[in-house]
């Protein structure tokens, strides 16, 4: 999205570029431009580039960019982690959309990313690098069937593809009784979900995965009084928190938090990490010298030096800063932790050590987590229950394990074979058969 204008439509992005590097005249610009939106799988090119970038979808956004790549016809594609944080089938679509291009226009291309599935998916010869060095090459699959480098070792391992699963707990004190959420008003209210049920035990991590747009985010908007409840219940302890307000809604922050997606959007640039981490705090009437002491304690158990107080989070990497994130929303205790994609934008070794990071300090204070994601091998390292849904509705609910690597629903099964693995050989197979029930109807799947 950020690569997109929002001051412009996308067709005014696509048709510049054509006409004052390619010296395409307007009318011609317009028509390659209609012909490489068709071409990369959007069906209704003229409402798309009437579009703004925040009228459309995630993937649909990367379909655009890439439109606006292959226009210029290259040799050469750089495509720089074209799936980070892309749900799993849009990953899938984009990587297949990718291979077609390049066999047709017989370019080359040359893919920067850190997820060891989407090499073993695409990659004809692989080049891992390390601290501006490269360190090993090689043919796909002779690099992953005998790493030389301890390094490639290491990267590979930590794609979690053969992570085990966690046991499932018992008791509930979060509880979703047929929820609805509804946006707009009328005829033109968009339901986005529908009659959804669910339960969470306390210190349980319940894994939420599916699409975009399945609802997932919603879901998890909705339990923090960020989306609107139409109908049905959010009970948390026994009470109805789905429709709280005013100071009701805010007093449910100690009990209830969020760790967003983007580590790098979510801590205000213009504070420091103390600040950030007492405003909470401070919020509810505590002392300066006691705020103070129990955030040292936070940076302390998520592993950061208390000296991080004084600094400011553009001086930290990713991880660090999700470190930040995670310790903000335990400063005040809750009892639950919407975690909403936590981990998609960190690369995979650092996406290793904060996935740790949740489970151990889920061990140490009892906090419930709802897990949102799109990559089941997250949810399976991390959760004792995965949910699938689809469309607003939930489709499956079960034990991780099981639900990741033995799904009984279509479109779970669905899911599991768009998750690349980091694998050559395995990957092809799997390819294969994601490929034949990609070509299964919407209707059938449900």
């Amino acid at each position: 999205m950020s690569n997109l204008d929002p001051s412009y439509t996308i067709g005014h992005q696509l048709i510049e570029p054509l006409r004052r590097t390619h010296g395409l005249a307007k009318a011609a610009a317009r028509q390659r431009a209609r012909e490489v939106l068709l071409r990369v799988g959007l069906s209704d090119p003229d409402r798309v580039m009437r579009s703004y970038p925040h009228q459309v979808s995630g993937g649909m956004a990367q379909r655009v960019l890439i439109a606006g790549a292959i226009a210029g016809r290259p040799s050469l594609l750089v495509a720089d982690e074209p799936t980070t944080a892309l749900d799993v089938t849009v990953q899938a679509e984009v990587l297949e959309l990718l291979r077609e291009l390049q066999a047709e226009y017989g370019m080359a291309l040359l893919i920067v990313t850190h997820n060891f599935g989407v090499v073993a998916d695409i990659c004809d010869r692989v080049i891992v690098m390390r601290g501006g060095d490269i360190v090993e090459s090689g043919a796909v699959d002779d690099l992953f069937a005998a790493p030389t480098q301890e390094y490639t070792r290491e990267l590979i391992a930590a794609s979690l593809d053969e992570a085990e699963g966690r046991a499932a707990l018992d008791g509930r004190r979060t509880e979703v009784d047929d929820l609805v959420v509804e946006y707009g008003r009328g005829r033109h209210a968009f339901r986005a979900l529908h009659g959804v049920s669910l339960d969470i035990a306390p210190g349980e991590c319940l894994g939420l995965v599916g699409e975009s747009g399945s609802g997932k985010s919603t879901l998890g908007k909705a339990i923090l009084g960020l989306a609107p409840v139409t109908a049905g219940r959010i009970r948390f302890d026994g009470r109805d928190i789905g429709r709280l307000g005013g100071r009701a809604r805010r007093a449910l922050a100690d009990d209830v938090q969020v760790v967003f997606q983007d580590p790098y959007g979510s801590l205000n640039p213009a504070l420091t990490i103390g600040d950030i981490l007492a405003e909470p705090l401070l919020t509810t009437g505590i002392g300066a010298k006691a705020a103070e002491k129990r955030v040292r304690d936070m940076l302390d158990r998520v592993r950061l030096p208390s000296a991080s107080m004084d600094r400011y989070p553009s001086e930290f990497s990713g991880g660090q800063r999700q470190r930040i994130a995670i310790a903000r929303a335990l400063v005040r205790g809750p009892r639950l932790i919407v975690c909403d994609e936590p981990v998609s934008a960190l690369d995979l070794t650092t996406q290793a050590t904060i996935l740790d990071l949740f489970i151990e300090l889920q061990r140490d204070t009892g906090v419930a987590y709802l897990f949102v994601s799109h990559d089941l091998g997250v949810v399976r390292r991390v959760c004792h229950r995965v949910a699938v849904m689809y469309r607003g509705e939930i489709v499956e609910i079960g034990d991780g394990e099981q639900v990741t690597r033995a799904p009984r629903h279509p479109y779970a099964e669905r899911l599991r074979l768009a998750s690349p693995v980091a694998d050559p050989v395995a990957q092809r197979e799997r390819r294969a058969q994601w490929l034949a029930l990609r070509e299964v109807p919407d209707a059938a799947v449900r």
